[in-house]
């Protein structure tokens, strides 16, 4: 073959692989976890308004908490992303931002089923990573634990479906409901 049509066969498979890599949809500084939605009173009076509480010691201001959660106590399974930005309140205080992505009430629709865990193939070629299969339907965890990525593992599983779809496959054509697993064991 001639050397210039190689090295231009190559740069196209170069071209190809690049495009491919930057289809794929990437999870980076997103979160899920349980919280407490929590009021503070308002920031005329030095509060810090409503607040999320993870754990016992991370609090954050949600930018975007719709009033259907503003609930002292409430109980919630949130996705979101951290801002580089805080919200200032209560005696100069400075609450860290996040932008929710999901949010939905702890145990309003906990699920217990019986399943399989499934490697569907790596996400940087073009695979959907780890799912959990139940009856014929996939659902991508969010917290699966490490200790349970074991292909063809058959699991119980306790969790919450939640709103969001998970985008994987080339070009990020498959969608999957996402889950929030609260319980899980070897069966």
């Amino acid at each position: 073959m001639n050397k210039t049509l190689i090295s231009a066969l190559l740069l196209i498979i170069a071209l190809l692989i690049v495009f491919t890599f930057s289809l794929c949809k990437k999870d980076d500084g997103i979160f899920t976890v349980e919280a407490k939605i929590y009021d503070s009173g308002s920031v005329a009076l030095d509060g810090c308004d409503w607040f999320v509480r993870v754990d016992t010691t991370k609090e954050y201001h949600a930018t975007n908490l719709s009033n259907e959660f503003k609930e002292n106590g409430v109980k919630v399974i949130i996705r979101y992303r951290l801002l580089d930005t805080k919200f200032i309140c209560g005696w100069g205080k400075g609450l860290p931002e996040i932008k929710l992505i999901d949010i939905k009430r702890k145990d309003t629709q906990l699920v217990k089923k019986d399943a399989t865990i499934v490697d569907i193939g790596p996400v940087t070629s073009d695979g959907c990573g780890w799912m959990v299969k139940i009856d014929t339907t996939y659902y991508h965890p969010t917290n699966l634990p490490d200790t349970y990525k074991k292909a063809d593992l058959k699991v119980k599983v306790s969790y919450n479906l939640l709103d969001s779809k998970y985008q994987c496959g080339i070009a990020a054509n498959l969608k999957y409901n996402q889950i929030f697993i609260k319980t899980i064991e070897s069966r």
